[in-house]
This record gives structure tokens, C-alpha cells and sequence, in this order.
């Protein structure tokens, strides 16, 4: 039925004949097939991940001595690793043949390791990945993997790839690029990492901030969970660390045969095993290192690097490539041939070479990270030479101070003697003399050799500039501190704020201190230091407390009973009040303020958390204290309700937000006020006996 009429048989037939006849009407003309292009046999492509790794370089066999240092420490590091450390740490001398002891322990722990699949992390700095890749790919094969972590987001995408297919993966990068190997193991769902090898670990004592977060603070940064991490440095990265298996790990009683670990260590953990500088140098595996200083100008530096071999023996000399901040090559070929005409071509300055005789340290801003590898090179003993020398230009620059730096990180003992040197340059206020100077420095320093222009008052300029530039501020100001008590009449007296010697404010300096060491941030040697200063921290808390209380009380009088004190305030007498309340709250927070304490300051209208600097919401705030002061002495039960209704009344998601039509912003720092003030007002501590009591003549109030 078509609209309600019927369709009989024979009209359809037309209907449909006349539909046939159009579709043929309306076909398009014959065209002919398409040419198709004949195409190359396609063959499908291999799996990314399985295909052979790419050819290995070339790499130079290490010297036997360092061979056996390496298998030493690996049979160490492997049994620390059996036995459950966390942590460890591998102590030996660094810049010859690294990564070639992490790949070898890797290996080993493949393959003697059950549990599957295998997963580890090698991090390091950026100028060692090329050698360091490479030795870790030599170990690869056998169902183990090794890739380079790449800085971009395909190379997130082959990290999840990596950790979804594969039985053994490495994965090797440098500590800037650690956060893609995280967004990769996160979106691998990879639950657990095997183990975590930080190379030339000690250069997160150095300015590297991504390499102290991966070292230091893995797991507070990246929240990645790992079983095990091994640091292979060239120092220790803690003063006093766990030496050795024997005091890291206790016999259990009854079975001999079985350890447990007795003591974890700091962040990197028990030192298994340890080759430290001194102890390098006389088993002849380095030699010193010594410090030449040159004229700055190009005579003096070709005179000096020819007398250098005439008098020294120094036959190859290693300068900085322009990739790493140095010279431009034009200049070193030119260079290298005038030193070759003077000296009969006995004499190179080369750039790619490995363990030279010297470098030379020239350039706008050498890396340090090169510098800090290539000062480890020349001290391994090759050749059979007797020292390794560092040739700078002149005293000042950064060149001159870069080197300073890098070997100042590659000796602590040398960093020690810098920090002496500039303690006492800043106490007599003017340059050292020779026989002021430390004898390491002494002995570090080459004089009188070939131009007679290199003499000693020439290096004791360069010294000074190496102070000045290179050493710890830190130092230069604790100096200035010991010259300005030199001058007190009553040295037992606390030093006044607006103290100043030398042309330095001294006074703030000894402030901030000291609330750095309130704070924890201040390191137990320079805690030391500052005692042996003749500064008692407990005498001078006390001082200062009692200070910053009047200082408040006298402010909030000032300011007709308003608390708020702003950032970075300091009171008209140069009190630093912000700074007092910060400090103060902080310890408050953290449970270290004194019951007595607290409720000294509660007394005079400090709050345990700070108002808000927005002036609408203090207001609201500077509200709700007055309410949970007038109920502090109420019953447990009554406050408990007081608090309750405060915090119905300011919450951010409450209908009173509707009716009074507050901003939800403002809200959340009024309940954040509330959660500051909660433990004080609903839980105080019991008043000490010696505290006078409050006065409890409060006025009444009713939340109804």
C-alpha cells in the first residue's frame, strides 16, 4: 500500500522498467582501467626492539692496574647486592674507562638474577654517555637490551615499548633527561625497577641540581620505586659514611652462614668498596696533579707550553674542544704547530685525545662536567709519568676559575686547603703570602720553571683570583666574621645586626646563621666551624627569641592590636621580624618550640599559622581567632563544637558560601587558617608550671 492506495502487480513491472532503462541512461562512458605503477615487493619490517644492536665503537682496553681495581669493586658491589642493600656505594678513581665497571656488575646481575623481566636505569653526566653507551652495549644480548634514553617524547614512547616487550632492558641517559625514562616507566604501568646506577656519582656535590635529585633524592623527585641503587664515584658523598661490608652487615646468631643489614648509611648508602684518591696515588694508579700558570697572551702561552716539554717532559697536551666551551680549532691547529716548531715536534696540542701529559684550560666558559672527566683522565699514570698538569692563563676569568672548580671536585683535600686559604684571605683582609698558603696548595703550584716571568708572586696573584672566584662565599664571610671578632672588647657578647669589618655586613650575615641552623638547613661542619667561632646557638636562640617576642608584642601595639606582620619585614631598630615569625611557626609546625614557648607566644596574640596577606580575607581570619581565642579555656566538648561550626560556616562547598556570596578562593585560606589553629585550640599541650597563668576572664560566646 503506497499512501493508501493499492499498487497492482502490473504497474509495478512499468515502474520498474522505466527505472532500469534510466540507470542505463545515466551510466558513465567507459573509461578504461586505471594505470597502476608497478610497486616494489613489500616486505614486512622487522620488530623496532629486535633488531641487532648497532656496531659498538671501538674502545680502548684499560690498563691492567685499572682492570683489576674494576673486578675487585665488582666483586664487591655484587655480593653488597646479594645480601639486600638498598644502597651502595663503589669509591675508585674516575675518567678512565667509565661505565666499564656498571656494565660488567649489570651483566652479572642479569644473569645470575631470577626474577624477570630484569629492569635498570644508568644515569650520568651528559659528556660520558658516548664512552659510557658503549660499554654498556658491548654487555647487551642474551635477552638483555640496551638503549639510549632520548630527551623527546618519541623517546618516552620507545621507553614504554622497551619496558612492555622486553625480558632485560638498560636503559642509559644522563640525570637532565631522567624525567622521560619516569613518564615512560608511569605510563608502562612497570611497577618495580631492578636497579638504579648512578656513573661519576660525586658531581651532584657540585652545582649539577639533576644530578643531586637523582642521586640524593630519587625517590622524593621522582617517586619511582626501586630495589636497589649503586653509585660508582670518585669520592664519598657523605662525611661520615658506612665503610665496608663487615661494618654495614651483623651475622644473625645461630646461622653462620647468614647476614642481615645492620646499617643502611646515608644517600649513598655503605661504601663496599673504596680506592680514594691518596690511596691511588701511592698504589700508582694516579699521579698529582700540579697547576701551571701562564701569561695570557699567545708568546707567552707558545713559551710556556715549550718549556713545559724542555722542562717537565710534557709531551702531549689536551685542549678543551669548542663543543665544551674551548678554543676555536682554527686556534688550537694554530697552535699545535708553533709548539711543534719550537720543540722539534716532540710537543702536541691535541683535542681528541685520551690520557694526556696536560690540559690546557682556555675558552669563554669551559663545561665543568668536561672539565670535572677530563681532570680524572690526567691523573690516571700512563707513560710513566709523574705528575699531570693543568695549564691556565693568567689568574682571573672563567676559565681559570672552572679550573679551580674541577679540581677542587675531583680532590676533596684540595677543596679543604681552598676553603682554609679563603678563611683566612677574608680575616686579614688583604692577599696571602707564600708561606701563608696550605702546603698542599704550596706543593700544587709549578714555579720556576723555563720563562722567568713565572714566578711566585705571579701564582699567589692567581690564587687570590682563585679565592675570590672559585672558593665557597661561604668561607670569604666566615673569615670576615673571625676578623670582626678579633675586635670586640667582650667577645662573649652577641654580635650587633649592623656589625660590618672589611667593608662587609657581618652582623646580618651571623643572622641568617643562625636561623638556618634553628632551621636545619645549615651543615654540621659549619656548625662546627661556626662554634669554634665562639657563637653558641642555644645562648643566642634564647637572645633572639626573647628579641623577636618584644619585637611582635611592639608591633602589634603599634598597630592597634593587628597581628599581621608583611613579608620581609624588618622592625625600625633592623629586627628581622618576618623572618623571626617564619621560624618560629615553622618550629611550631614541626615540634621543636618549647610548651613554654608556645605559650609565651600565644600569650602576646602570635598565632601557630600566619594570616593572609590578602587584606579581605585577613579580616575573616583575624575573625575566627578572636572567636577561637575567647574559647580556648571552654570544655573539650564545647570547643570541639565551636570548631565544627566554623568550619560549616567557611567551607568552601557550605550554602552559608551561596547566601553571603563569598569568593571560594578566599574560603579555602580561611579553612586553611582553621587546620593551622586546630591542634593548639581543640589539643593544647598542659601549661608548664613555670608559665604565669592566663587570665581567663573571657567573654562569653555562644556559636548559637
Amino acid at each position: 500500500f503506497v499512501a493508501g492506495t493499492e499498487v497492482r502487480p502490473l504497474r509495478c513491472e512499468r515502474i520498474l522498467c522505466r527505472a532500469v532503462k534510466l540507470k542505463i541512461s545515466l551510466a558513465p562512458p567507459d573509461i578504461g582501467q586505471p594505470e597502476v605503477p608497478e610497486l616494489p615487493k613489500l616486505t614486512e619490517p622487522e620488530p623496532e626492539l629486535e633488531r641487532s644492536p648497532p656496531a659498538v665503537p671501538a674502545l680502548e682496553p684499560l690498563p691492567p692496574q685499572l682492570q683489576r681495581t674494576h673486578a675487585k669493586a665488582a666483586q664487591k658491589v655484587l655480593k653488597g647486592l646479594r645480601l639486600n642493600l638498598q644502597r651502595l656505594s663503589a669509591i675508585l678513581p674516575m675518567g678512565l674507562g667509565d661505565g666499564a665497571l656498571g656494565a660488567s656488575i649489570v651483566k652479572e646481575l642479569f644473569r645470575t638474577t631470577k626474577m624477570r623481566p630484569f629492569r635498570a636505569l644508568v644515569l650520568m653526566p651528559e659528556v660520558m654517555l658516548e664512552e659510557a653507551e658503549a660499554r654498556y652495549k658491548a654487555v647487551a644480548g642474551g635477552g638483555l637490551l640496551v638503549m639510549r634514553l632520548e630527551a623527546s617524547d618519541s623517546g618516552t614512547d620507545k621507553v614504554v615499548k622497551a619496558l612492555t616487550s622486553s625480558i632485560g632492558l638498560v636503559v642509559v641517559g644522563s640525570y637532565a633527561d631522567a624525567i622521560y625514562f619516569v613518564r615512560g616507566f608511569r605510563r608502562a604501568r612497570s611497577q618495580l625497577m631492578n636497579l638504579l646506577v648512578c656513573e661519576m656519582a660525586h658531581v651532584a656535590l657540585t652545582d649539577d641540581e639533576d644530578a643531586y635529585k637523582v642521586v640524593m633524592e630519587w625517590e622524593k623527585t621522582y617517586r619511582v620505586q626501586v630495589l636497589q641503587s649503586l653509585f660508582i664515584s670518585g669520592q664519598s658523598l657523605e662525611a661520615d659514611p658506612v665503610q665496608g661490608l663487615e661494618e654495614a652487615t651483623m651475622e644473625v646468631p645461630g646461622v653462620p652462614s647468614y647476614k642481615v643489614v645492620a646499617r643502611r648509611g646515608g644517600p649513598g648508602g655503605p661504601e663496599v668498596f673504596a680506592v680514594h684518591l691518596e690511596q691511588a696515588q701511592k698504589s700508582g694508579l694516579t699521579v698529582p696533579l700540579k697547576l701551571v700558570v701562564l701569561q695570557a697572551n699567545s708568546k707567552g702561552l707558545i713559551e710556556g707550553l715549550a718549556a713545559l716539554h724542555q722542562s717537565l717532559g710534557v709531551e702531549i697536551v689536551k685542549a678543551i674542544p669548542e663543543s665544551a666551551g674551548g678554543g676555536k680549532e682554527e686556534a688550537v691547529d694554530v697552535l699545535n704547530q708553533e709548539v711543534q716548531n719550537r720543540t722539534q715536534g716532540q710537543c702536541k696540542v691535541l683535542v681528541g685525545t685520551a690520557v694526556p701529559d696536560a690540559i690546557l684550560v682556555v675558552g669563554n666558559q669551559p663545561d665543568p662536567m668536561f672539565l670535572l672527566q677530563a681532570v680524572g683522565q690526567l691523573a690516571f699514570k700512563v707513560r710513566q709519568k709523574k705528575a699531570a698538569y693543568i695549564v691556565i692563563l693568567g689568574g682571573s676569568g672563567p676559565a681559570p676559575t672552572a679550573a679551580w672548580q674541577a679540581m677542587s671536585a675531583h680532590d676533596p683535600r684540595l677543596k679543604l686547603a681552598t676553603q682554609k686559604a679563603a678563611v683566612d684571605r677574608a680575616k686579614r683582609g688583604q692577599s696571602l703570602g707564600w708561606e701563608d698558603l696550605p702546603s698542599l696548595l704550596q706543593d700544587m703550584l709549578v714555579d720556576g720553571f723555563g720563562p722567568e716571568k713565572v714566578s711566585k708572586n705571579w701564582l699567589l696573584k692567581a690564587v687570590d683570583e682563585a679565592i675570590l672566584n672559585a672558593a665557597d662565599s661561604w668561607d670569604l664571610m666566615y673569615g670576615h666574621f673571625l676578623a670582626f671578632r678579633e675586635t670586640m672588647e667582650d667577645p662573649t657578647k652577641p654580635v650587633p645586626l649592623g656589625a660590618e669589618i672589611h667593608g662587609v655586613e657581618v652582623g646580618k650575615w651571623v643572622a641568617r646563621q643562625f636561623l638556618a641552623w634553628r632551621s636545619g638547613t645549615l651543615s654540621p661542619n659549619r656548625r662546627e666551624l661556626l662554634t669554634q667561632g665562639g657563637l653558641d646557638v642555644e645562648e643566642k636562640d634564647s637572645q633572639s627569641f626573647a628579641q623577636g617576642l618584644a619585637e611582635f608584642e611592639q608591633h602589634v601595639q603599634d598597630r592597634h592590636g593587628n597581628p599581621y606582620v608583611p613579608p620581609a619585614y624588618f622592625t625600625p631598630s633592623g629586627f628581622p621580624l618576618a623572618a623571626w615569625c617564619i621560624k618560629q611557626r615553622a618550629d611550631w609546625r614541626r615540634g621543636l618550640l618549647s610548651v613554654e614557648r608556645q605559650y609565651m607566644l600565644d600569650a602576646v596574640g602570635f598565632s601557630p599559622v600566619a594570616h593572609p596577606d590578602d587584606v579581605a580575607v585577613r579580616e575573616e581570619t583575624r575573625a575566627v581567632e578572636a572567636i577561637l581565642r575567647s574559647g580556648q579555656l571552654f570544655p573539650q566538648k564545647r570547643r570541639n563544637r565551636i570548631f565544627a561550626d566554623l568550619l560549616k560556616r567557611y567551607h568552601p562547598d557550605s550554602m552559608a558560601r551561596l547566601v553571603r556570596r563569598t569568593n571560594k578562593a578566599a574560603l579555602d585560606q580561611v579553612v586553611q587558617f582553621l587546620a593551622g589553629y586546630r591542634d593548639w585550640f581543640l589539643n593544647p599541650p598542659r601549661p608548664p608550671a613555670k608559665v604565669e597563668e592566663i587570665d581567663s576572664k573571657l567573654i562569653g560566646f555562644d556559636m548559637d
